[in-house]
């Protein structure tokens, strides 16, 4: 699991300006995890970095950041996207799954991030 203080994720989500996302058929925007973290990985802006062997990459100028699992995840290999969405019932953090494992290691993983999101999304309520 990445371990990114919430508040600091939510800090530096909210300081970035909009996204454009790339068209497909995949619910992250690219047909595999592995064409997502090398496009990610090749985009200008990018800041690629590493925590307990997962690849964290979030862009200067992008509300987006992005979660690989490491080889020897149980879920590998998986794509988290998570974004912050300005609507009209104000700010909501939307997430965005590829998970190219078993579906019992699939749930697992979008479970603990459900779980990192809702600690985000209640730090955030204390802002707005």
């Amino acid at each position: 699991m990445v371990l990114i203080k919430p508040i600091l994720f939510c800090l530096m989500l909210l300081s970035w300006s909009s996204h454009g996302s790339k068209p497909s058929g995949s619910s992250i925007g690219y047909e595999s995890v592995e064409e997502a973290l090398n496009a990610m990985k090749n985009s200008p802006g990018a800041a690629v970095r590493y925590e307990n062997g997962w690849t964290v990459v979030n862009f200067q100028n992008k509300r987006i950041l992005w979660s690989f699992t490491p080889e020897d995840h149980p879920a590998h290999p998986s794509a988290v996207k998570r974004e912050v969405v300005h609507n009209d019932k104000g700010i909501s953090l939307d997430m965005n799954v590829s998970c190219k494992s078993t579906k019992e290691a699939c749930d697992q993983l979008v479970e603990e991030f459900e779980l990192l999101n809702e600690s985000i999304r209640k730090k955030m309520r204390l802002f707005w």
